[in-house]
């Protein structure tokens, strides 16, 4: 094999490997200070919405229709998953759904 293209194909896997330590570096401090970051302010109001909205699909109310403060501008998919998840794993206190979400 000719010295130019193994040089190439170290350049390549350097490049490769330094994006890899990049991205692993980069978990590693989100997961550092996951516990740091707070709740959002409306957060609570958009778990209540992705439950209404379930209940009205799943046929147990009918709150989705009356719901006068309802705020219909979050995804509502979204929350669903996170909703059905959090249901899933039984999560119960706040601390650990908000963790989730």
């Amino acid at each position: 094999m000719p010295p130019h293209r193994l040089a190439r194909g170290r350049t390549w896997l350097m490049r490769h490997v330094a994006a890899g330590l990049a991205c692993l570096f980069c978990v590693a401090i989100g997961t550092a200070v996951l516990d740091d970051y707070d709740v959002f302010i409306d957060s609570p109001q958009q778990r209540e919405t992705a439950e209404i909205t379930l209940d009205y699909v799943w046929g147990r109310s009918e709150a989705l229709l009356n719901h006068p403060d309802l705020n219909r501008t979050y995804g509502m998919v979204f929350e669903a998953l996170l909703l059905g998840a959090e249901r899933l794993l039984g999560l119960e206190d706040s601390r650990s759904v908000y963790l989730l979400r």
